[in-house]
């Protein structure tokens, strides 16, 4: 299971999550409301981004999560050791272009 690798840490209310090579993943409060808005869980996105080794830079990522109707965009800003998700939303018109 991919979790068998990795390790939680909280800090003053926010949660991150390292992978063994020290990547952190944080959510920003943009990408939280809208993954309550259309129920996506946080999990299923740190699942995604837990297999993927990805470069500083911005980044956009179309993942089919199970469960859903339409696949789930993802954008994700890299800064060094840090990957920040600004974003997350079902894909309802058209999917990729």
């Amino acid at each position: 299971m991919l979790y068998e690798k990795c390790v939680f840490y909280k800090f003053s209310k926010r949660i991150y999550w390292k992978r063994e090579h020290q990547v952190i993943i944080k959510f920003s409060r943009h990408s939280k409301r809208r993954a309550a808005l259309y129920k996506i869980p946080e999990s299923a996105v740190e699942r995604i981004l837990a297999v993927l080794e990805l470069a500083d830079g911005e980044h956009v990522l179309v993942s089919d999560i199970s469960g859903f109707k339409y696949p789930i965009k993802i954008v994700v800003a890299v800064e060094n050791e840090v990957m920040t998700v600004i974003t997350s939303y079902p894909l309802k018109k058209g999917g990729i272009k």
